[in-house]
């Protein structure tokens, strides 16, 4: 939002009771005379641009029911530094989440007693979790995730009877963990322990309640959890960076059928699914991740309306089915690092209006690539190196106005420099390297800009002749030296959030460079810093679902589930 301004400063007579900026351009200070708003009952200012140190006058807001600070650039501070905080015994919702908060968190906070929403999600806190904090009786959110906490997780966690959403995700929590303790409270929907030092003991659990979201990724698992069995309101489950190998048990896969739409099992073990067909059960399912794993047989086909597969480095054999093709809503699609072979479907260039990022790469694929790529093609990244394709470059590919990484190396691609290519606006890296290109590269069309964006170009071991033509050389201004302090790494997007549950992944854009006579792989490619990136995830989904002529996918925003 536009709206910008400072905060006045205030007289002792106001009545004002609600003070909400949140998602504004408000920034400054916060004056000492808020102390003087003796009815303030709610103040919100989540990410906007205040700045400074809150002050002690705070205390004086004995009225105060809500107050959320998140994200702003006030400078740092301790929680014990903000005493003050515990004498706001009215307080409901306490959120200062990414306020670069240092040291432990104070015993004081366990005198709001009216506590019933507290987020410190994302600071530097340290310490272990305060026993006392399970004495809010009242506390039906606690978001503790994203810190440097050590310790172990206190059994009294199991008091807090009203709590529907926990999260603890990304810290140094360790020591084992019976999941019962958990399982047992009856409001409980969220759980989220990832990607701690936490072995979790899940043999004897049995829930009480309606889990909704689970999050047990690196959590030292070695098998599924056998309450998953009994659950059907699940929507989102990681339980990735394990130890789980074997088979998808049929339990696992007829659970939650008509409300998962997350789901996590990379980084296991896992070698198959136990049912004879390979269509995905789940009804509703957007985000699917079965990548580094050990799957065997064709590829599995996720439902319908799926808008992130992936299923890379495997162990998957055959042909890439056409029934993929009726994934009509696919954004991502990465298969790459299997062992497919047969013909790339037709489909691919056209199939899917949202499909942005299309990774191929390491496998045994042989045909040409089809002439399907359509005015409506929104792909930005394409890999399809390292398999055994024939034919020329598909000049269908100019369609594809928002490409900006192509990779066709190492395949058996017979055709002449393709500098139409140099048409598309915002291409950054290409490679064209061990292929069947021949010929001359040729001078550029004078006064028209070629590649404007080339970040990266691989010719090497083909078959071109003649010189490279200088003038393209001088009009590559983004090939010049940049700023490294102003560099970043191009990507395609943050990994679908719709929940607080799985780490906030990037599909990073990776290529294998050839430079005198060498490989080298570059995991992470640099590009400028001002390349905007894309928008978030569900507002894709809703747009999505707009077209289905539905009702517009609500993702819930509050509760720290962004």
């Amino acid at each position: 939002m536009d709206l910008r301004g400072k905060l006045p400063e205030f007289h002792s007579c106001s009545p004002l009771q609600v003070i909400g900026l949140s998602a504004t351009s408000f920034y400054g200070e916060l004056p000492l005379s808020i102390g003087n708003l003796h009815s303030l009952e709610e103040f919100f200012i989540l990410d906007c641009n205040f700045r400074g140190y809150i002050p002690s006058s705070f205390e004086n807001l004995t009225q105060l029911k809500v107050l959320e600070l998140s994200y702003n650039n006030f400078s740092v501070q301790t929680l014990s530094s903000l005493p003050f905080f515990g004498k706001l015994t009215q307080l409901i919702s306490l959120k200062l989440d990414g306020m670069n908060l240092h040291g432990e968190i104070p015993s004081s906070i366990a005198r709001l007693t009216n506590l019933e929403y507290l987020s410190l999600h994302d600071n530097q806190l340290v310490g272990s979790i305060p026993s006392k904090l399970t004495k809010l009786a009242h506390l039906k959110l606690l978001d503790l995730s994203s810190n440097k906490l050590e310790g172990l997780i206190p059994n009294s966690i199991s008091d807090l009877r009203n709590i529907e959403h926990l999260f603890l995700r990304s810290n140094s929590l360790s020591g084992l963990v019976k999941l019962e303790m958990f399982l047992m409270l009856k409001h409980l929907t969220t759980l989220l322990l990832s990607f701690n030092n936490l072995t979790v003991l899940t043999s004897n659990a049995i829930s009480n309640s309606s889990l909704v979201n689970l999050g047990l990724a690196s959590c030292n698992l070695d098998n599924f959890p056998s309450f998953l069995n009994n659950q059907d309101r699940l929507k989102r489950v990681d339980l990735s960076h394990n130890h789980i190998n074997g088979q998808i048990p049929k339990s696992v896969l007829n659970s939650s059928v008509n409300t998962l739409m997350y789901l996590n099992l990379s980084y296991n073990s896992l070698t198959s699914f136990d049912q004879h067909s390979v269509f995905l059960p789940w009804k509703h399912l957007i985000t699917l991740d079965l990548s580094f794993n050990m799957l065997k047989g064709s590829v599995p086909i996720p439902p319908t309306y799926t808008c992130a597969y992936f299923a890379s480095n495997n162990r998957l054999v055959g042909e890439i089915s056409p029934l993929i093709c009726n994934l009509t809503y696919l954004w991502v699609l990465d298969l790459s690092n299997n062992n497919l072979d047969g013909v790339l479907p037709n489909c691919l260039g056209n199939f899917s209006n949202f499909l942005e990022v299309l990774n191929l790469q390491n496998n045994s694929l042989r045909s040409h690539i089809a002439e399907t790529f359509t005015n409506e093609c929104k792909l930005k990244f394409v890999d399809l190196s390292h398999n055994q394709l024939h034919g020329e470059v598909p000049r269908s590919l100019v369609n594809c106005t928002k490409l900006e990484f192509l990779d066709l190396g190492n395949n058996y691609i017979c055709d002449i420099f393709p500098s139409w290519l140099g048409t598309l606006p915002l291409l950054r890296v290409i490679s064209l390297s061990s292929n069947e290109f021949h010929g001359e590269v040729g001078n550029p069309v004078i006064g028209f800009k070629h590649f404007p964006n080339i970040h990266i170009i691989d010719l090497s071991h083909n078959n071109f002749r003649g010189k490279l033509p200088s003038l393209y050389f001088q009009t590559w201004e983004a090939l010049k030296i940049i700023d490294a302090d102003q560099a970043t790494y191009m990507l395609e997007f943050s990994y679908p959030t719709l929940s607080k549950m799985h780490t906030d992944m990037e599909y990073l854009y990776t290529l294998t460079i050839h430079n005198k006579g060498m490989e080298r792989l570059y995991p992470k490619i640099v590009q400028r810093s001002d390349i905007l990136l894309e928008a978030l995830f569900w507002i894709k989904l809703e747009l999505i679902w707009q077209q289905k002529k539905r009702s517009s996918l609500k993702i819930w925003s509050g509760a720290s589930l962004t």
